[in-house]
């Protein structure tokens, strides 16, 4: 099936519409555009992530532009976004 190797990998997708299948074929691969990298990570989700009931308030940081200016106010919590588990959504 030609349309199958039209997606780098061939992974199986039967579902490609000729659109999803061209936007592969002529556009720039992501490898070449940038270099892919995980984004934030814990390492110890046990150890590093609380509910928000867990923490007091006045220990929580918020809005600070980077690393340095959280580091620097000295607080020790900050909001961080986790996705949850998958959930299939059903139409």
């Amino acid at each position: 099936m030609k349309f199958i190797k039209d997606i780098p990998g061939s992974p199986i997708a039967y579902w490609a519409s000729e659109q999803v299948r061209k936007m592969f074929m002529e556009n720039d691969k992501l490898a070449e555009l940038a270099e892919p990298k995980l984004g934030m990570t814990t390492a110890d989700n046990n150890r590093f992530l609380r509910l928000w009931h867990e923490v007091n308030i006045d220990k929580i940081g918020f809005g600070y532009k980077d690393s340095v200016e959280a580091c620097e106010s000295g607080k020790k919590w900050f909001p961080y976004n986790k996705g949850g588990s998958f959930t299939r959504v059903r139409q």
